[in-house]
């Protein structure tokens, strides 16, 4: 008997999400290493909301990868997995954008927000209505 799980749909977000963070850790890093800053911001506001919009990323993909994982094994339909998949990712790279780019329109940032927030909420009420049905 085979229990392999396949989960394209969290796999696809896991890795396009997770290069995201990747991305934002090494620049943070190089950034640590130029300016020698070992702890904090180093009093630099700038490289400290560059944190920030990491430390979102950290706290908002995780639990959104486990809610899509919770609906794919659940029979979620295809379609509503991948307006999920999307709606996180867009969220996620336009809310890192104008975190990490100078000048990037501040629009960016609330929109990725709710593209974010939609595709949790998303996958929340199918979670809900499946357990309740």
């Amino acid at each position: 008997m085979d229990f392999t799980l396949f989960l394209p749909a969290t796999t696809l977000a896991a890795v396009l999400n997770g290069a995201l963070l990747v991305a934002m850790t090494l620049s943070i890093a190089l950034h640590r290493r130029h300016s020698q800053i070992s702890i904090g911001d180093g009093g630099d506001k700038h490289f400290a909301k560059r944190q920030r919009g990491h430390a979102n990323g950290a706290e908002q993909i995780p639990i959104a990868l486990i809610l899509l994982a919770l609906a794919e094994v659940q029979g979620a339909s295809t379609s509503l997995l991948w307006v999920v998949v999307t709606c996180l990712t867009v969220g996620r790279y336009f809310h890192a954008v104008q975190f990490f780019v100078k000048g990037a329109p501040f629009i960016l940032r609330p929109v990725g927000v709710v593209l974010t927030l939609f595709a949790q909420a998303a996958a929340m009420v199918w979670l809900a209505v499946n357990i309740v049905y």
